[in-house]
């Protein structure tokens, strides 16, 4: 990647790993390639060490509260109370 950067630019190299990599992962769940140990903890120390605030978890939306089948769709809001990004237990959807 440094090489195809080097010599035809960032471009280049994004288009490669697009046409090359992220068409092997189609359809491919990442969790089952990459274990992330804490992800709570990681992904707030990712935004701080972006300094961008803390964040915060919301419950924006919920069904089934008593059943078996019961979803929740949580919400993550920064310092400035913006919407971040929303997902449930499968999926997280930044915004």
């Amino acid at each position: 990647m440094g090489a195809l950067v080097r010599s035809s630019g960032e471009e280049t190299g994004r288009k490669f790993v697009r046409d090359f990599v992220v068409t092997h992962l189609c359809g491919k769940d990442i969790n089952d390639f990459w274990k992330i140990e804490e992800p709570w903890k990681l992904l707030l120390s990712i935004y701080k060490q972006l300094k961008l605030g803390d964040l915060e978890p919301r419950l924006l939306r919920s069904a089934g509260r008593n059943t078996i089948l019961s979803s929740y769709v949580i919400g993550l809001y920064n310092t400035d109370k913006t919407l971040v990004g929303e997902g449930d237990k499968n999926y997280f959807i930044a915004l």
